[in-house]
């Protein structure tokens, strides 16, 4: 006679024959070097009459499985079998139809008791092979269930909150409107103390005007400037002086000098020459102007000048003398100069480079591609959005190689997907049409 305690002890039987199987096998995943993509670990328990299989998959927070195309052979990315087939009950085919007529009498209640008995034989395992110790988020679930088991917290967690990443509010700094007024256009810049710059441009019978609005503990300092033939990208300050820099040159017409240096009164003190197709500039309390380029210059990536105008480094020179430990520069996507050192970010390879007055460092295999900011403090580092264009910023870990994903949402906690980001020091500015939103991540819990 078939009852719900006998066949639920024997299912417990059989599971526990393939215990020791199922800890060494799970301590074999605590070894493995994952890559740097994967947010979290799936474990899924494939449930047939009466055979069981479990697998593993490395996942990011957007449910897709991660793979890894690299030539490194300890790095790991994708799916590793833990159990496979075996079986958790023996019904002699004689037996079948009055099992099943049993079965299904009590099937909800079976049912029921087998899940609690499946989980708790993993669980079981994982914490005997000291699963606590992995620093990725895991999760046990039945195939195609819409709910988990956090094998951290211990708790049941629907899917959705599975792969819901965590929000990460920006708080809402100016309204450029406000502080400019209507005009044609404008560019965000920040100085080397993470204050905003504002480059307002208006277009008047061929020539273009343009303004700076300094904007410092609340204060706003208006710079005026002359009208120009060649508008101007980039605005920063030089010691008490203004530093306007316009992107491109023109070797046809002449315009080769794209680097303008104004008083506070907008009198012309001086003019430069940076080069053609600048990505950014960035200047330091030091007098040291910093300035990145995209891939129609192909001649540097990065240079730095002193204020005269003279050129002190060279990035692809810098390559060169480092015997191309370093690659070469195609297109500088985002530059970040601090008091501790320059960072940037480029293609095609996506290295995070730090130089120094006395050396350098480099992160390869940052997993961001495409994003054109990011704010930094300590060994982490704050991306704005890459090729997606979603409403998120990417946390990295240059201590672990570790990527966490945030939604970026608004001081109302709805979704903020801004039109682009502007980032130095620790400060990441997101713009959404003319709100300007900051994350400063000294004031975020992630770096406590």
């Amino acid at each position: 006679m078939f009852t719900k305690e006998k066949y639920i002890n024997s299912l417990k039987e059989n599971l526990q024959k393939n215990s020791q199987k199922l800890v060494g096998n799970i301590k074999e995943t605590l070894k493995f070097n994952y890559y740097n993509e994967v947010d979290l670990l799936d474990f899924s328990l494939f449930i047939h009459p009466f055979n069981l299989s479990v697998m593993m998959f490395s996942m990011d927070r957007e449910s897709n499985e991660v793979f890894y195309e690299g030539k490194d052979k300890s790095i790991f990315a994708g799916s590793y079998e833990l159990i496979g087939d075996i079986e958790y009950y023996n019904l002699p085919d004689e037996d079948s139809y009055k099992f099943w007529e049993f079965y299904e009498r009590i099937e909800d209640e079976i049912s029921k008791a087998e899940t609690q008995a499946f989980m708790e034989w993993f669980v079981a395992c994982w914490n005997k092979a000291n699963g606590q110790t992995l620093k990725l988020p895991a999760y046990v679930s039945f195939d195609d269930d819409d709910k988990s088991f956090d094998l951290h917290n211990n708790k049941w967690i629907s899917d959705e909150k599975k792969w819901l990443m965590s929000d990460i509010k920006a708080s809402h700094y100016l309204n450029v409107s406000q502080i400019t007024g209507i005009q044609e256009s404008y560019g965000v810049n920040v100085d080397f103390d993470g204050n905003i710059i504002l480059l307002t441009k208006q277009k008047i019978q061929g020539r273009y005007l343009h303004k700076v609005f300094h904007v410092v503990n609340g204060n706003i300092n208006e710079i005026r400037l002359p009208s120009v033939l060649i508008p101007f990208s980039y605005a920063q300050p030089l010691e008490e002086n203004w530093l306007l820099v316009s992107a491109r040159t023109d070797e046809e017409e002449g315009y080769l000098r794209n680097a303008t240096l104004f008083d506070v009164h907008g009198n012309v003190l001086k003019t430069f020459e940076f080069d053609d197709a600048i990505q950014d500039v960035q200047t330091t309390k030091d007098s040291d102007i910093w300035v990145s380029y995209f891939d129609e210059n192909m001649g540097s990536g990065l240079r730095c000048y002193d204020k005269q105008g003279l050129k002190t480094f060279d990035y692809a020179d810098f390559v060169i003398q480092t015997g191309r430990k370093v690659p070469f520069i195609d297109d500088c996507y985002a530059l970040n100069v601090t008091s501790e050192g320059t960072n940037i970010y480029y293609y095609s390879d996506f290295p995070l480079v730090t130089l120094y007055k006395t050396g350098y460092k480099i992160f390869r295999n940052v997993p961001i591609q495409g994003s054109h900011a990011f704010a930094i403090l300590n060994d982490l580092v704050l991306f704005s959005h890459g090729y997606d264009h979603k409403a998120v910023v990417y946390l990295y870990s240059l201590m672990d190689n570790k990527r966490r994903t945030f939604r970026t949402v608004n001081q109302d906690g709805e979704e903020l997907k801004y039109d682009f980001a502007v980032g130095r020091g620790n400060k990441l500015f997101l713009v959404k049409g003319n709100d300007v939103y900051i994350i400063n991540m000294e004031d975020e819990k992630f770096v406590k």
